[in-house]
């Protein structure tokens, strides 16, 4: 952290949490801004996650196409899920491709994290590129609904160009992506 970051930074002065969830909690924090003055955030806590973009040797990506209820939507992603606890994030990402989409890889690199929702939300996921593809039997969550599909390289980052695409994961891991296949 530099010195003018520094001049940004939020200090936690009191913690309250107000709900204890499955997936996430969510927090009331009394917070000394850099003016002095004192505030207040709500925070959603939650363990991050990873997400993973699988190239199969003919260039197609499997997706998962999808329900989301948050949003009212039926969206079309890559694989992804929420990190368990202790579970290292590579673990997470090669776990998700094999039950969402039924994919073993023999290769997994990292594409970096991003934070999806950082005003009020402690989420960060985790990226991964995998390549040297072998089928494995499907094993999605017994709750998950899904649908996997599989589109082009090319069509995918498309679909993320123009909007057909609009999970914020799924966008940024094409485009990561694109830079490393390219070379």
């Amino acid at each position: 952290m530099g010195v003018r970051d520094l001049e940004l930074y939020e200090k936690r002065l009191d913690s309250e949490t107000i709900f204890m969830g499955r997936v996430f909690n969510i927090k009331r924090d009394a917070v000394l801004l850099p003016d002095g003055r004192e505030g207040v955030r709500e925070l959603v806590e939650h363990n991050g996650g990873a997400a993973v973009i699988a190239l199969t040797d003919d260039m197609t990506v499997p997706m998962v196409r999808q329900y989301r209820y948050g949003v009212g939507l039926i969206t079309l992603e890559i694989p992804a899920g929420k990190i368990d606890g202790g579970e290292e994030p590579l673990a997470c990402a090669v776990r998700e491709l094999r039950e969402e989409c039924g994919h073993t890889a023999e290769n997994v690199e990292p594409l970096g994290t991003i934070i999806p929702t950082g005003a009020y939300c402690s989420e960060v996921v985790h990226l991964f590129l995998a390549r040297g593809l072998s089928r494995v039997p499907r094993s999605p969550d017994a709750d998950e609904f899904l649908e996997t599909e599989y589109v082009r390289f090319a069509d995918a980052l498309e679909m993320a160009a123009d909007g057909r695409v609009s999970d914020a994961k799924t966008i940024a891991a094409l485009f990561r992506a694109a830079r490393i296949i390219k070379g």
